[in-house]
């Protein structure tokens, strides 16, 4: 039995439904920023302050690969792991990935004023990341978590991905 991970960017509802739907199945639930803060003993800001984003990113795809020979959890994977081609390779070989996605009004209603955030300045700047890398999140199937229930969007995910419990 394969995992199931899920990516889009930040405030899409990755952590909300990844959790929501781990339960469901009775599965593990993983979010691969925790398991990098975990594995670097920091807080992703200490991260990005001491070492800056590549730095960041080398722990994202060592977070990621250890994930990818789980099988049984669910993964919600940062807003920019698809940055790196290393991770894009990865997750385009696995069975169950799904971008969650919602409009830039609805990620800026939901992430602003957030300080784990740290490349979040402004609207400006998250508008200018969504639109950077809507070319990889293109890459996977897709799912609106706009207006929509966590319930909801499990449901319609175990549906989807021919997942029951």
């Amino acid at each position: 039995m394969s995992s199931v991970f899920l990516v889009g960017f930040m405030g899409t509802g990755k952590s909300a439904l990844g959790r929501d739907l781990a339960n469901r199945l009775g599965w593990r639930f993983v979010d691969l920023d925790e398991e990098i803060v975990s594995q670097a003993g920091r807080s992703i800001p200490e991260i990005f302050e001491a070492e800056g984003e590549d730095a960041f990113r080398e722990f994202e795809i060592q977070a990621l690969s250890a994930q990818a020979q789980q099988e049984q959890q669910v993964v919600a994977c940062g807003g920019g792991v698809l940055l790196r081609s290393e991770n894009r390779s990865l997750l385009l070989k696995q069975e169950k990935v799904l971008c969650l996605v919602a409009s830039a009004d609805e990620i800026w209603r939901r992430i602003s004023g957030d300080p784990n955030r740290p490349l979040l300045k402004d609207r400006e700047a998250m508008e200018r990341r969504l639109k950077e890398r809507q070319p990889f999140y293109e890459l996977f199937p897709s799912l609106d978590t706009e207006g929509r229930s966590v319930a909801d969007l499990s449901e319609e995910l175990l549906h989807r991905l021919d997942l029951r419990p």
